[in-house]
């Protein structure tokens, strides 16, 4: 009796440090395509990026920076080039579901975002 117990309890701990784990990963991406000479990006660095973390987007998609120089090496594969910068490519379970080129104010950022997430 004492090892059904011990084995229901250890069983409803896993279940519900799984659903846990589940709940923290999210199956989207938000991928930010970078320079350093980008105006542009440096202005979307200063109104969103700082705070993209704290926003409800980014409990439904992770976000990475990826410098333009390095976009061939680490996302060879997309749904077409990326030409400039900045480019936010949206990726759901590895495949390319949008983008969003170019940044005007975080205002159009998060209307634009949100036809793709939904927080």
């Amino acid at each position: 009796m004492r090892f059904v117990k011990f084995f229901i309890i250890s069983v409803s701990c896993l279940l519900t440090a799984l659903s846990y784990a589940v709940e923290l990963k999210t199956p989207k991406e938000l991928i930010f395509i970078t320079s350093d000479h980008c105006p542009f990006c440096q202005a979307w660095e200063r109104d969103v990026g700082h705070i993209y973390d704290s926003t409800p987007y980014a409990q439904h998609a992770t976000l990475r920076r990826i410098d333009f120089t390095e976009l061939a090496f680490v996302l060879p594969k997309l749904n077409g080039a990326v030409v400039g910068t900045p480019t936010f490519l949206i990726f759901e379970n590895g495949v390319e579901i949008g983008r969003i080129e170019g940044y005007q104010s975080s205002e159009i950022f998060f209307w634009a975002l949100s036809e793709y997430i939904q927080p």
